[in-house]
């Protein structure tokens, strides 16, 4: 006879009684919901009592539910110590990682990071996701998310990568065809690519000492990808407003040139940030602790 593990689809349980949805739990676990579905209705087959109450859009514990729930608190924390302890000693990772990111960063923040950690935790599936929203942690399965200061909730673990400086910038192709601006109101008679999911639509900031000038600008291609408007900056389009982690290297090796040198936009602090777990894994830890490693070596190098 088949031996029935008898813990099967409790952490399943204990998600889908906490996030009160089969497809948050499902995210959170890196399953499918049928999969929650399933494991779900064995559990009650094995106990013979339903434990929650499915309607289309909620899940309710019953009363049964919210007795077995009791029963097992302080249970799946102590499991998940005994895991950790052991991982912590040696054991290997696995499992799905999943990030979300702005445009641009993986590319040029986490780029050395993944190729690394990809490396060293061969059973780590990294999946990286692309938003300029700011995405629900917990509701949508991240395990880590790239925010700025102003994309911040509460009960998140906040860890600052590193300080952002924003550059106006064109190719030398550009400047050579179009010439430069002097003054930031001149800016106004120039081709500009804008990025396209700025709240303040097309005025770019620009300060100078206490002095802030705010120019409306003419945008002659929009995207809200950084990476796009990097390319078609190098490629001689326009005049381009970029964090120092697109352009950087590009204005070092003067694939791109640095203009109105005296006018900054503002700067911004970029994070790393997690959900407040009670035990965060070490799959995120190390990546976390990996990241801002390699963001503080390649500061520098500069």
């Amino acid at each position: 006879m088949k031996r029935v593990d008898p813990l099967a689809g409790v952490t399943t349980f204990l998600t889908l009684a906490d996030l009160k949805s089969f497809t948050a739990t499902a995210a959170r676990l890196h399953i499918s919901a049928a999969t929650v579905s399933a494991q779900i209705a064995d559990l009650e087959t094995r106990l013979a009592v339903r434990l929650v109450q499915r309607s289309t859009r909620h899940v309710r514990l019953t009363e049964a539910g919210e007795a077995y729930r009791a029963s097992l608190d302080g249970m799946l924390e102590q499991a998940e110590r005994g895991m950790a302890l052991a991982s912590s000693l040696g054991g290997e990772l696995s499992g799905a990682l999943r990030i979300s990111a702005p445009f641009g960063a993986a590319e040029w923040l986490m780029k050395h990071t993944i190729e690394r950690y990809t490396r060293e935790h061969t059973r780590v599936t990294i999946d990286v996701q692309y938003s300029t929203r700011v995405v629900d942690l917990v509701d949508e399965g991240f395990d880590i998310a790239i925010r700025g200061t102003h994309a911040l909730e509460p009960n998140w673990i906040v860890r600052k990568i590193r300080n952002v400086a924003v550059y106006v910038a064109a190719s030398p192709a550009f400047v050579d065809r179009c010439g430069a601006p002097e003054l930031p109101q001149q800016l106004m008679a120039f081709d500009c690519l804008q990025y396209s999911d700025l709240s303040f639509g097309n005025t770019w900031l620009l300060q100078c000492g206490e002095v802030t000038e705010r120019i409306s600008i003419r945008p002659r291609m929009l995207s809200n990808s950084s990476s796009t408007l990097r390319e078609w900056a190098l490629g001689g389009l326009g005049i381009v407003l970029l964090p120092d982690f697109c352009i950087g290297e590009d204005l070092a090796q003067g694939r791109l040139v640095r203009l109105l040198p005296d006018w900054s936009p503002p700067g911004f602090e970029l994070n790393v940030v997690y959900p407040d777990n009670k035990h965060i894994s070490r799959k995120v830890k190390l990546f976390v602790e990996a990241l801002i490693e390699d963001t503080r070596h390649y500061e520098a190098m500069q």
